[in-house]
């Protein structure tokens, strides 16, 4: 079983995944991140997916890099439509376009990074950097509609759906592809009410995928 002084939600799940109940420490991802690196040059080291009615309460912070550089936050995943937001270019603007305005950016960003020297500023290119190999690399590798239908059926996935089951068969393949660290949060497990029916669907939601 597990102990903590925190009488509440989100300090509880901050507690679970930093070390503490207060704001700004470094998760547990991004400790191993810090420390483990990332196999893959286009994806990131650390990604996040949440499913079941809500996200958790702690929010952003259970995921967070705290006092490390922010290049070790966990970046949130998606099972239905592009894996992040805004991966896709919008409407009118094509990949030469693209190309050029990021070579802008990134020129703009190092003169300003040798100006002042600011790590926050190297996290800032390292980030335009690898959404745009992720747009090449991440599509591919979030289509769970390439695996056999046998493996589909195994974890209960079904693709193009929002979904726990999606969740960690995609973990999978994320690891596979090198990724370091993947974290799956599904809520809630909060049943004040309607108790047996509640745990009984979380059940059946997360059962047979973590499973397999």
């Amino acid at each position: 079983s597990m102990v903590t002084d925190a009488f509440n939600h989100a300090p509880g799940q901050i507690m679970m995944n930093t070390g503490s109940q207060q704001f700004g420490r470094p998760s547990f991802g991004a400790w191993t991140t810090y420390g483990l690196g990332c196999e893959s040059k286009d994806l990131p080291a650390y990604v996040v997916f949440s499913t079941g009615g809500k996200g958790p309460s702690g929010g952003n912070s259970n995921w967070g890099s705290g006092f490390l550089p922010t290049v070790h936050n966990g970046v949130q995943f998606r099972t239905t439509g592009d894996p992040v937001l805004y991966l896709s270019n919008p409407e009118g603007i094509d990949d030469t376009l693209q190309r050029n305005s990021f070579a802008s950016i990134n020129k703009l960003n190092r003169m300003r990074l040798d100006v002042v020297g600011d790590p926050e500023i190297a996290t800032r290119i390292n980030s335009f950097e690898m959404a745009y190999r992720m747009q090449l690399k991440a599509p591919e590798v979030v289509d769970i509609s390439r695996e056999p239908k046998h493996v589909l059926e195994m974890y209960g996935a079904e693709p193009g759906k929002a979904s726990y089951a999606n969740s960690v068969l995609l973990a999978r393949r994320l690891v596979e592809n090198g990724v370091r660290f993947v974290q799956i949060f599904h809520e809630s497990w909060d049943q004040h009410g309607n108790l047996v029916n509640g745990l009984k669907q979380n059940c059946k939601d997360t059962d047979q995928a973590s499973a397999a």
